[in-house]
């Protein structure tokens, strides 16, 4: 196996060295006029199954009793000694558990009743609490006093005692952290879009007996209803999209449906809830449905004034905004949204070819090396579904020819194509074939 590594090693440093070697270049792909390409080349093969060596194996017969009692007769006897035979050595024994220097002969838990609090005159105060003011998210509320508030007993009898009232209530739990500090864990989370006031009413009593002078008022605000996501965005789509608006909370799609705006080419335009079955045929769309959480999100789409033609509803080559305005509701809380929020796309234009490239740089007009494959880019995405590679022609032949379509591109690769050789791309110049190519089929199409 070694020898067989530095042998390779040998060749691959010698074919570096040397400028060409005419038994890795195949004679086949190349012509004595042409000039030798630089660099390491390699030539493959099939491989060939190594062929087994076969090995004889010598009869053999078993020996007699006879025979065998002659050849033990010849072997040496064994030579004995008189070393007495000793017990298995057992390892040393573990050490026996280590003692208490004092047994404590009392029971646990034991009897003593502890003595109460020591009393004090000052009066009771609430020294920390939260949350506070506007909050992204309340997961919890806290409230600490400056005195003891239960004896130490279980969380269960601790928690009957509750100095502090939430409007609006909120489905949770109590529980005692110590005896100063009082938490309220809700069953989920505060609902959003809400204001909460917490009061700890005066006259409130530590263990101690002593009183809240005053009441403690405090609140905190959760945010109104804020759009997180919103497809398509800033981009050219068909002219009958899926529009879709993801919120950072619950909401209600039929009543936010009601607010949200679509305006464009002169006009706003009705809208409707897309149902299940569209949403389930657009993959991308039934991605981000799944990903997002129930409730918190909206797919809809315009509504044609002809209900004929169903996939031509907007006009093309136009601009428009989807507008949440304020006022946008949530079903967890009052607030609403506080501002307008637009976002903006286009629809797909005139259906043509915007540039082509080779080597990574424009090929109009410009030599493009034999060994890189040229890319077309479209005004519009193309519909990978209805896509034909015989609408595609390359004059003269390449060889191996392989044709790519992705997104807004078409990529044509190929072997064997010949240095200083003109190959001109001809695109499918009948028009109808434009509107195969192109993903919305009711794109104006080009003339050539």
């Amino acid at each position: 196996m070694n020898f067989t590594k530095n042998l390779l090693c040998q060749l691959l440093i010698a074919g570096l060295l040397l400028p060409s070697s005419p038994a890795i270049v195949s004679a086949q792909t190349k012509s004595k006029s042409e000039p030798t390409p630089k660099g390491l080349q390699f030539r493959l093969s099939e491989g060939k199954p190594k062929q087994a060596i076969k090995k004889s194996v010598t009869p053999a017969s078993s020996l007699s009793i006879e025979e065998t009692e002659k050849i033990l007769q010849r072997l040496e006897t064994p030579k004995t000694t008189d070393v007495a035979e000793t017990e298995f050595a057992f390892r040393d024994r573990s050490l026996p558990p280590p003692r208490t220097g004092k047994t404590i002969a009392e029971s646990f838990p034991n009897n003593v009743v502890a003595d109460a609090p020591v009393t004090s005159d000052a009066a009771l105060e609430v020294v920390r609490f939260s949350p506070e003011g506007e909050v992204p998210l309340a997961p919890q509320l806290s409230v600490t006093f400056s005195q003891p508030m239960v004896a130490v007993t279980s969380q269960e009898e601790a928690a009957k005692f509750v100095p502090v009232k939430i409007t609006p209530e909120v489905a949770g739990k109590w529980r005692w952290i110590g005896t100063k500090t009082i938490l309220f864990d809700p069953v989920n989370r505060f609902p959003m879009a809400t204001n909460f006031s917490v009061e700890i009413p005066a006259g409130t009593k530590s263990a101690a007996g002593n009183s809240l002078a005053s009441a403690k008022i405090f609140s905190f605000n959760t945010p109104a209803p804020q759009v997180k996501t919103v497809i398509p965005q800033s981009k050219e789509v068909s002219r009958n999209p899926i529009l879709f608006v993801a919120f950072d909370q619950q909401i209600n799609p039929s009543i936010v449906l009601q607010k949200i705006q679509l305006n464009g080419a002169g006009k706003a335009w009705k809208l409707r809830l897309a149902t299940e079955e569209e949403i389930r045929a657009d993959e991308k769309l039934k991605d981000l449905a799944a990903a997002s959480q129930k409730n918190y999100w909206l797919a809809f789409r315009a509504v044609s004034e002809n209900p004929a033609a169903q996939n031509i509803v907007l006009p093309s080559d136009s601009s428009f905004e989807i507008v949440i305005p304020a006022g946008t509701p949530s079903v967890e809380g009052a607030r609403t949204k506080i501002k307008n929020q637009i976002y903006s796309f286009k629809t797909y234009g005139r259906f043509q070819l915007k540039k082509s490239s080779c080597d990574g740089e424009t090929s109009s007009r410009r030599k493009c090396s034999p060994y890189f494959g040229i890319d077309f880019e479209f005004s519009n995405n193309l519909n990978e579904d209805l896509f034909d590679e015989k609408l595609i022609q390359v004059i003269p032949k390449i060889e191996n020819l392989e044709i790519f379509n992705r997104s807004d591109q078409i990529s044509i690769n190929g072997a064997g194509t010949k240095s200083n050789q003109h190959n001109i791309v001809i695109l499918e110049k009948i028009n109808d074939a434009w509107k195969i190519i192109a993903e919305d089929i009711n794109a104006i199409p080009s003339k050539n």
